[in-house]
């Protein structure tokens, strides 16, 4: 008799379709302190774009196109220059903000750079405003390395 397995594959397809739909049915918050908010991230799932959900490397790839591979945002710096990315010590707007300080590393968007150069607006998901939430601050240019 073949319901059996009709029956186990049509409740398996139907828990991944309502596993899917808790991951992808939040929105990440947005915080900022600053006038202009940042572009809030996707809800797209881990799947879709390579990253876990709620986390800054999620973040910057809904806004940068960087190759799904690159694992903590401790490594992008190294997978940038390998992968022939332009990279240096000096701030753009756009670019991805890069730190390898705490145990996975950040990663960032660059929304606006200081008329002297020496600090940057960024935004941010899993910083300051903590898990799954997107937030601006500035912080010292220096702080950063930065992928172009």
């Amino acid at each position: 008799m073949r319901t059996k397995p009709v029956i186990r594959v049509c409740l398996l397809a139907l828990a991944l379709v309502a596993a899917s739909a808790a991951c992808t049915s939040q929105t990440p918050t947005t915080s900022s302190t600053s006038s202009t908010p940042p572009t809030p991230a996707s809800s797209e799932s881990t799947a879709a774009n390579g990253y876990s959900y709620g986390y800054g490397t999620y973040y910057v790839v809904t806004r940068r196109n960087i190759p799904p591979n690159w694992g903590e945002a401790k490594m992008w710096y190294a997978h940038a220059r390998a992968a022939g990315y332009n990279v240096g010590d000096t701030p753009k707007k756009g670019a991805i903000a890069w730190t390898d300080r705490g145990p996975y590393g950040q990663v960032a968007i660059v929304e606006d750079i200081s008329a002297d150069g020496t600090q940057v607006t960024i935004s941010e998901m899993n910083g300051e405003g903590g898990w799954n939430r997107v937030t601006t601050r500035t912080a010292l240019a220096s702080s950063f390395k930065y992928i172009y």
